[in-house]
């Protein structure tokens, strides 16, 4: 099957992002270095400590709903129109280990985030 140009334009966009992600952190790409910021490309600052809370909110929330994919699997009728997802058994329990995985990332990994103040005024 042939992918369409929204598709191929879809597809270089998931590709640009993380690559300019990963760039911002190799040393020489930066124009600036220091441990707590840098500048990527010369456009935007980027900070290793910027990402957690969000990197957190992603993975716990992320897993609630592959959780609540998984609930919505159980009590629906997979076979009723109102199976709009569409679900079945193996998309259930994927969602369930991918649930359960996500919030545990979430929450194991939130632990060793070092918690810093922001300066006041």
């Amino acid at each position: 099957m042939t992918a369409i140009p929204i598709q191929k334009a879809a597809t270089a966009v998931s590709l640009v992002f993380p690559a300019v992600g990963v760039l911002g952190f190799v040393p020489g790409i930066k124009s600036r270095s220091s441990t707590t910021s840098s500048t990527c490309c010369s456009a935007s600052s980027v900070s290793p400590w910027h990402g957690q809370p969000l990197a957190r909110s992603y993975l716990i929330g992320g897993g609630a709903v592959y959780v609540a994919l998984w609930i919505y699997g159980l009590v629906i009728d997979q076979t009723s129109s109102a199976n709009v997802v569409p679900l079945n058994t193996a998309d259930n329990w994927l969602h369930l280990v991918l649930g359960i995985g996500m919030i545990g990332l979430g929450i194991a990994f939130s632990r060793s985030v070092p918690h810093t103040s922001t300066p006041r005024a």
